[in-house]
């Protein structure tokens, strides 16, 4: 996502500069990504503290504007980070065909799997999906992950990731990884994190689904777009080489989709401009592995914020074939018994920093709780500390 005068005329001195970059490939040449989640997986419950970044696998990012992991320019680039700060590496390049990307204008903005492995723990659908007699709400926990992008200034919070607690667990806001520490220490490489994506295996590239800053028209198309899927190695299939994206997701049905606060559909022919609507943040929920966003497929996902309308701190889900979006029920508000609606009225800067002088635009989108030895350790290491506390003696 690219916001404000400072960062266009950037990427505008850019533009003049270079025309067309190469393609690097993946670390990890693959020929296809499998989906993170089951169809039909157990509910996922996090516990009292959350997985240090280094326990969780496959995590990537992408950074406005796209650099590789050196901090080099590399429109379409994202990077593979292990959680420590130092291990990154450089991920998918997600080329057109012919090995380049367009240049400096081909920027990606928000990232996930075809089928992202906490979805159903976030948006409540597993409610309707497991129909369980004892009526257990098997939503709503996990914790929500999100990055934001200041167009004002340049931040260093924007570098960092934050989790918003699940209403399992008080609903309160933390941070969750330290651009320095964890994310990327490279002088100069991470000035923001622009997408999000994490759970892949380790060792293996999986953010196959993608959106790029502006929703633009692919070639061939006549019609913008705001998910790709990528098809890596597909060109030739077993080398080292470039994938294939196509389009999933036309931008007009999450136009038609989205409301505001008060469940209306915005007019886009009267008040406001189609075109400054633009996915930067996401989760799939693909239910057959395809390339189409089809029956039974789910999305959800952030805008940037829109002059009048929107803030950039909404999150909608859509359900594929639905007449309208609605808005993402996550967490507690501070009087720790209401849900919270991101909605617009929801203040995003005071729950994360305590203040309403951060940015209410919300960079990047993810679920996180801790694999299921990272739990058993957990609960080992607890009893045993039980075990070697000392007894308290009885008063007579």
């Amino acid at each position: 996502m690219i916001l404000g005068n400072q960062r266009s005329l950037f990427v505008g001195r850019w533009l003049v500069l270079y025309v067309f970059f190469a393609c690097s490939s993946a670390a990890f040449p693959q020929t296809d990504v499998v989906p993170q989640s089951e169809l039909y997986p157990d509910p996922s419950f996090e516990t009292v503290i959350l997985p240090d970044p280094t326990s969780v696998p496959g995590k990537e990012y992408s950074n406005d504007v796209d650099k590789d992991a050196s901090g080099s320019l590399d429109p379409g680039q994202i990077v593979h980070w292990e959680g420590n700060g130092t291990s990154i590496w450089d991920s998918f390049d997600y080329c057109l065909e012919g090995g380049t990307n367009g240049g400096i204008s081909f920027q990606v903005d928000a990232l996930a799997n075809i089928r992202d492995k906490l979805f159903l723990d976030l948006d409540g659908t597993r409610d309707a999906v497991y129909k369980d007699n004892d009526q257990t709400p098997y939503h709503d926990t996990v914790s929500l992950l999100v990055s934001f992008q200041d167009s004002e200034v340049q931040a260093e919070y924007e570098k960092n990731i934050y989790a918003s607690r699940s209403a399992y667990r008080g609903g309160s806001a933390e941070l969750w990884a330290q651009w320095n520490t964890n994310i990327n220490a490279t002088s100069g490489a991470l000035d923001d994190v622009d997408g999000l994506e994490i759970y892949g295996p380790n060792q293996t590239d999986d953010a196959n689904m993608y959106s790029r800053a502006g929703d633009p028209i692919p070639d061939g198309e006549t019609e913008r777009f705001s998910v790709f899927r990528l098809k890596p190695n597909t060109l030739n299939p077993g080398e080292e080489t470039y994938g294939v994206s196509t389009p999933y997701l036309a931008t007009q049905v999450l136009l038609d989709a989205v409301i505001d606060d008060d469940e209306n559909h915005p007019d886009w022919d009267v008040d406001h401009n189609p075109g400054d609507f633009d996915v930067d943040a996401m989760m799939i929920w693909d239910v057959l592995n395809d390339d189409e966003f089809g029956e039974g497929d789910m999305i959800l996902f952030s805008v940037r914020p829109i002059e009048d309308l929107f803030d950039g701190g909404e999150i909608w889900l859509y359900k594929s074939g639905d007449d309208s979006a609605e808005f993402l029920t996550h967490g507690l508000l501070d009087d720790d018994v209401t849900p919270r609606v991101w909605n617009t009225a929801n203040e995003v800067s005071l729950h994360f920093f305590g203040d309403e002088s951060h940015s209410e635009n919300i960079n990047a989108l993810e679920a996180v709780v801790p694999e299921p030895s990272t739990l058993a350790l957990t609960i080992v290491g607890g009893l045993l500390m039980l075990h070697h506390l000392p007894r308290r003696r009885r008063v007579a």
